[in-house]
C-alpha cells in the first residue's frame, strides 16, 4: 500500500503521539489498510493490520484477525471510521485512552493491557556503560541468551541484514548474560527493545546500563531513542526511569469478544 501524502502530513503533525501508527505504516505498509477522512484540522485516520503480519501479535493475540489503530486531534472525529471495520472477526485496538469510549460505543471491547513509551530528553547528556559491548550482528547473543530473549526478536532480525540494528550485550566470563537491541521505528526514531537479563544475573544494574548505552549510541548517530514497557512491568519501567528516560505516550490494548 502506498501511503497518501495527506495521511502522512496529518500524522507527522504530532509524530510522537502518532508514532505507533507511523511505525506500522513504515514496517508493514504492504499489509495495511488505511482509512482517512475529515476536513483540514479535523482529520481522522484508521489503520488495519492483519495479525498474521506481526510476530508479536501472532503470539499475543492468536484469536484476533486485525489490529486497529486510530488517530485524530479530536477522538470523536474517528467515530465514523469505525463503521468500516471488518464485520464478525476478532479485533485488537491499540489506542490512546481518549479513543476507548468511542470504540466502546460501537462494539463491546475489553481492556487487556497498555504499553508506556519513553524517550531520552534532548537536553539530557548520555553516557555509555563500560561493561557493554556494541555489535552490528547477533553473533554475540549466544545460544542461551538468544533462546531466552522475548518473542519480538523475530521481528527485529531483518534490520541486522540492512545494517540498521545494533546489539548491546554484557558478559560474565565468556558468556553473554544480558542484552538488548536497537532498530528503526520510524525515520530517525529508533527503538530500544528486546531487553533481557538472564535469571541469576539480575539486580546488578545490567538492564539500566544496556538501555543507557543504547541511548548514547543512538545519539552519536543523530537518532532519537524510544523505549517501551508494559504498564505492569514494574522492573522495566524502573529501568527506564533510572536510566534517564521520560514518558511520552501510553497505548492501551483493547480486544473485541471474538479476540478473547
Amino acid at each position: 500500500m502506498t501511503t497518501p501524502p495527506a495521511a502522512l502530513d496529518f500524522l507527522r503533525r504530532d509524530t510522537f503521539r502518532n508514532l505507533p501508527f507511523l511505525k506500522m505504516l513504515a514496517t508493514y505498509g504492504e499489509h495495511c489498510r488505511l482509512e482517512l477522512e475529515g476536513a483540514p484540522g479535523r482529520e481522522a485516520a484508521m489503520l488495519l493490520l492483519p495479525v498474521t503480519a506481526s510476530a508479536f501479535d501472532r503470539a499475543t493475540y492468536p484469536k484476533a484477525e486485525w489490529v486497529v489503530l486510530l488517530a485524530a486531534a479530536q477522538p470523536a472525529d474517528a467515530a465514523p471510521l469505525l463503521d468500516r471495520l471488518p464485520p464478525r472477526c476478532g479485533l485488537v485496538f491499540k489506542i490512546a485512552a481518549p479513543f476507548a469510549d468511542i470504540v466502546r460505543a460501537a462494539q463491546p471491547i475489553r481492556r487487556v493491557t497498555a504499553y508506556v513509551s519513553y524517550t531520552w530528553p534532548a537536553a539530557r547528556a548520555t553516557a555509555p556503560d563500560s561493561r557493554v559491548t556494541v555489535s552490528r550482528t547477533t553473533d554475540l547473543l549466544g545460544r542461551k541468551l538468544r533462546a531466552a530473549m522475548p518473542k519480538t526478536l523475530e521481528d527485529v532480525l531483518p534490520y541486522f541484514d540492512s545494517g540498521d540494528a545494533r546489539l548491546f550485550t554484557i558478559a560474565e566470563g565468556d558468556a553473554p548474560v544480558a542484552g538488548c537491541l536497537t532498530f528503526p521505528n520510524f525515520e530517525d526514531i529508533h527503538e530500544i527493545g528486546v531487553l533481557y537479563t538472564m535469571p541469576g544475573f539480575r539486580h546488578r544494574g545490567y538492564a539500566r546500563g544496556l538501555a543507557a548505552t543504547a541511548a548514547h549510541d543512538l545519539r552519536t548517530r543523530n537518532l532519537v531513542a524510544r523505549f517501551q514497557a508494559a504498564e505492569d512491568n514494574a522492573s522495566s519501567r524502573a529501568v527506564a526511569t533510572a536510566a534517564g528516560f521520560v514518558e511520552f505516550l501510553t497505548l492501551e490494548h483493547w480486544v473485541s469478544d471474538r479476540s478473547a
